[in-house]
This record gives C-alpha cells, sequence and structure tokens, in this order.
C-alpha cells in the first residue's frame, strides 16, 4: 500500500513501445516500486490498469484544493 508520508515521485523513461507521456515511479512502505502513468496513456497499447489507488493517511495530507471548505 502506498501512503502519502515520505511520497516521493521519480520521473522515469520508458524505453519500449509506445511511452506514456507521464511516467512516475514510487516506492511502497514495503520497498515494491509502482510505476503510474497519465490516464491518458494508460492502456493505450492493450496493457491492463486500473484508474483507483488506496492511499493510507490521505486525508491528513490532501492538497488545499482537495481539502472540504471549511464552515
Amino acid at each position: 500500500m502506498l501512503t502519502t508520508r515520505n511520497l516521493r515521485a521519480r520521473k522515469v523513461t520508458w524505453r519500449r513501445w509506445l511511452p506514456p507521456r507521464l511516467l512516475l515511479e514510487f516506492v511502497a512502505a514495503d520497498g515494491r516500486k509502482l510505476r503510474l502513468c497519465d490516464f491518458g496513456s494508460a492502456g493505450e497499447g492493450g496493457s491492463p490498469y486500473r484508474s483507483w489507488l488506496v492511499l493510507d493517511h490521505a486525508a491528513q495530507q490532501l492538497p488545499e484544493h482537495f481539502a472540504p471548505e471549511s464552515e
């Protein structure tokens, strides 16, 4: 599972056929690497993809424009 604590993205290059417009690599809490691409490129070459991720501690780390409006 990815956690928003210490989440760092590294831009990587796809050197094979049909590279995505943007490809980022993250390291999960258990050390496994996860590569995420832009939605427009996802599945373009027929590969399976997911468009939803579960993030641990996301509620505490939401950017201002995603946070609920205060009353």
